[in-house]
């Protein structure tokens, strides 16, 4: 999948995702895109270092420390003071995207039934 393409997908999946990157198995960011008309709550640099870093993050640290017996890691989904923010794999590609707090059930849902990232449906 063309990595500006599953940007351009996520922003019309809902409105609440504020924020999507791309990046691939070794960290080069393919895409960092702020949706237009949100202002962002980090500057460049971070959002940069979270593309850099979340291939470690998810490959090693969560990944590996855990263990084989339990599956694969699908997801993770940190909560923050103002917003989300989850990682997860389409096929090759390690896609970061921040989204409203208020947006939870439904991008976890949405996220699920389009890229199987591992959530059972949330009670409303």
């Amino acid at each position: 999948m063309d990595a500006k393409e599953l940007v351009d997908e996520l922003f019309r999946l809902d409105e609440g995702i504020r924020w999507v990157g791309v990046s691939d198995q070794q960290g080069n960011i393919l895409q960092n895109t702020q949706r237009p008309e949100v202002e962002s709550l980090t500057d460049k640099a971070t959002d940069e270092l979270t593309l850099h870093v979340f291939p470690t993050i998810m490959g090693l640290l969560w990944g590996r420390l855990v263990g084989t017996g339990i599956g694969d890691l699908k997801s993770i989904v940190v909560a923050y003071g103002r917003l989300y923010l989850m990682a997860f794999y389409v096929d090759e590609l390690l896609v970061v995207l921040t989204f409203e707090l208020k947006g939870i059930p439904n991008v976890l849902d949405k996220m699920n039934e389009r890229f199987g990232v591992g959530f059972a449906r949330l009670p409303q």
